[in-house]
């Protein structure tokens, strides 16, 4: 299984560690998690420019490190550097101690098509959930 498509299962548990597993008196999935996964489907389909539109609509309705760390990768790997940036910076406001900010900031040094490669295509965050 590549490392994409772990990304899903464990956004899942971290929404269902946060909101519950459902049910008539528990709340939905919110729409950011719903749109973040969207994204990532997205992604996966080559198609960029309709997973940055939502990632902006997840990170419009809920800015978590999740949706800010999905899409500063994205620019990241397009070449939006300074995009990429202020979302690290965003990450940091959400989430002070994310080693994942520091991880895409490290990527931003390497050319635009060396990046996320190797040991380091997965955030840290995801390296130490496995």
């Amino acid at each position: 299984m590549g490392a994409g498509r772990l990304w899903r299962p464990l956004l899942v548990g971290v929404v269902m560690a946060c909101y519950g597993c459902g049910g008539p008196a528990q709340s939905k999935t919110p729409p950011s998690a719903t749109l973040l996964l969207d994204a990532q489907e997205a992604i996966r389909q080559g198609d960029d420019a309709k997973a940055l539109e939502l990632l902006n609509a997840s990170i419009e309705s809920q800015p978590t490190v999740w949706n800010l760390m999905e899409r500063a990768r994205l620019n990241a790997r397009l070449g939006n550097d300074e995009a990429a940036k202020a979302d690290c910076q965003q990450m940091l406001q959400v989430e002070p101690t994310t080693p994942d900010a520091a991880w895409i900031e490290a990527e931003l040094k390497k050319p635009v098509g060396k990046r996320f490669e190797g040991k380091f295509a997965s955030p840290p965050s995801h390296r130490e959930a496995m």
